[in-house]
């Protein structure tokens, strides 16, 4: 980082490190909130630094343009909405948090056009995959949150819990990985007190209503031990005018001050019409639409090559194909055909196979092509050769044998063992072979494994579920400790391993159960090397020490073997060393 400025008004500039840090900008209605969004923007933007808003209600296009709404403005991409650069697509989330994240580009994200269920699918996925795709990249990256009480509010419904867990991530942890944040709102008293409190700066506008000014006091006094403060800011918060507020921040800036926030050097397209007028379009400034469409349809199809979802698809296109070649004849089927035509079949077919393997690096899996004679001695071409991970392997050969007749006697022959396939286990076997694969080469009890895949360890369906599979040797070992056999291993085909690296730990966040564990983690993770006790880690994360929900989580974590300790707690070896 420089040591430059950031301008925002006439009696406070703040440091370039803002890029990193929290902001939360509260207040009514028309009070100037969104002008410090937009100055703020302008001096990081400026300072070249990289920004993205988040823009529900369609009023943050004004950046293209300078303040006279002619002439043009910053170099902002704008994504969706009335003013659109390219289009927004609900589900396009991930592929525009990657694109984000691969090309630092300013951009607006014009969520106006969504309606609200689109919004918060759309916002639930670009807030999660910016947070795991970030990790590789730790640069500087700012993100504006406008109406950020509609992605992260304190009484999420089911549908918006995910958002909110995202969210959270990105707030509370985002700074380790470069990502700082500003989340604007009108109604600081449904703002979830999870989010509002992780706020560096709290930029206060006027507020009237008795439940917003008691959410931002209790900001105040979870941050700041100054009374008088708290006092001067309860007296004037009400009458404060258009563009006055109070800048706190106790922790990082060390300030306290009422300030007269600068006017945005950019086009005011916030503006409230006048009665009796019409609001003029303005016309952006043109943009490179082809690279930037380009870049983006680039984006989108690295993404489908690497969605797992596709991926799964395309195994099991690949999976049921081999599945009617095994129906085939063991031997040979002679058919009269003109060797052309089916040579191109054929071929048409391995490419498919190839391809569809090659996308799912499949272990083991691979694709010879080479010219050989055909079985029998038969003069012919081995046009591909499947060697199935499984076992065993698929020979399609076409060979030309003379005979009379105009059209020559070609043969076709798939040969090769075909073991049970994956999906023909039962569920609760399949995913203790998949969890025993994953652990592999470490053994895992009949606990861990129960955890692992969410069953009941002495439950009924899932110790029969045991029972079967070491009866048909798919696994060894006794309670204490259950390993994969190399029949579990043929039996389970292909399966994805674990994410290596800084990914390991995003996976286990994600995946070792709910909001307690992945809270726990994430402090564990910004505390390694340190260890805490059990009461100071259930007050970071926000939970009872002695209460059940934060005792559970962290004895589910100590069972995957994840943390360790009693006395004090930290993370295990197997996620100690990707930090």
């Amino acid at each position: 980082m420089t040591s430059e400025l950031l301008k925002v008004s006439g009696t406070l500039s703040l440091p370039i490190e803002a890029v990193t840090e929290t902001f939360a900008v509260v207040g009514k209605r028309g009070t100037g909130k969104t002008n410090f969004g937009v100055v703020l923007v302008e001096e990081l933007i400026r300072a070249k630094q990289p920004v993205i808003v988040i823009d529900p209600v369609g009023v943050w296009w004004g950046l293209r343009l300078a303040a006279d709404g002619k002439s043009p403005g910053l170099d902002v991409k704008i994504i969706g909405g009335e003013h659109a650069d390219v289009p927004l697509e609900e589900g396009a989330g991930r592929v525009l948090a990657e694109f984000v994240v691969e090309t630092r580009q300013a951009c607006v994200f014009d969520l106006s056009g969504l309606r609200k269920g689109a919004q918060v699918r759309f916002m639930t996925d670009f807030a999660e995959a910016l947070y795991h795709q970030h990790a590789s990249k730790r640069e500087a990256l700012h993100v504006v949150v406008d109406e950020a009480d509609a992605y992260a509010p304190q009484n999420a419904g089911p549908d918006a819990k995910r958002l909110l867990g995202a969210m959270e991530d990105l707030i509370r942890r985002g700074r380790s990985r470069g990502i700082g944040m500003t989340l604007i709102t009108q109604r600081p008293a449904v703002l979830n007190k999870n989010v509002l409190t992780q706020a560096e700066v709290l930029v206060v506008f006027r507020l009237t209503g008795p439940h917003d000014r008691a959410a931002a006091d209790d900001w105040i006094r979870g941050n700041a031990d100054d009374e008088t403060q708290r006092k001067i800011v309860e007296a004037e918060l009400p009458g404060l005018p258009r563009g006055d507020a109070f800048v706190w921040s106790p922790g990082w800036l060390d300030v306290f001050k009422r300030v007269t926030v600068r006017r945005r050097a950019t086009f005011d397209s916030s503006a409230t019409p006048k009665p009796g007028q019409r609001a003029k379009r303005r016309e952006l400034p043109p943009v490179d639409l082809e690279a930037l469409r380009a870049r983006i349809a680039d984006t989108i199809e690295r993404a489908k090559l690497e969605d797992p979802k596709v991926l799964r698809g395309r195994v099991s296109e690949l999976e049921r194909e081999i599945g009617k070649l095994k129906a085939a004849p063991t031997i040979s089927e002679r058919v009269e055909v003109v060797p052309e035509v089916l040579l191109r079949a054929v071929a048409e077919t391995i490419r498919r196979l190839t391809e569809a393997l090659a996308a799912a690096e499949l272990a083991g899996a691979k694709v010879t092509k080479s010219f050989a004679k055909g079985p029998n001695g038969a003069n012919g071409r081995v046009v591909g050769r499947l060697v199935n991970p499984r076992g065993g392997e698929d020979v399609v050969n076409v060979g030309t044998k003379g005979m009379s007749g105009a059209a020559p006697a070609v043969h076709v022959v798939f040969r090769g063992a075909a073991p049970a396939a994956a999906e023909d286990l039962p569920r609760a076997q399949r995913k203790i072979l998949t969890a025993l694969a994953q652990a592999h080469p470490s053994p895992l009890s009949r606990v861990q494994l129960a955890v692992r895949t969410g069953y009941t360890h002495d439950g009924g369906g899932f110790r029969n579920s045991l029972g079967a599979l070491k009866t048909a040797q798919h696994i060894d070992g006794d309670p204490n400790g259950y390993v994969l056999t190399s029949e579990g291993r043929r039996a389970l085909g292909s399966v994805e391993p674990l994410p290596s690296g800084r990914a390991l730990l995003d996976y286990w966040m994600t995946n070792a159960g709910g909001k307690a564990e992945r809270l726990i983690l994430g402090e564990l993770a910004d505390v390694h090397p340190r260890t805490l006790t059990p009461a100071a880690l259930a007050n970071r994360v926000g939970y009872e020490g002695t209460g059940g929900g934060f005792r559970n989580a962290l004895g589910r974590l100590r069972t995957l073997q994840l943390v360790k300790g009693r006395v004090d707690v930290g993370l295990t070896p197997m996620l100690a060393e990707v930090l």
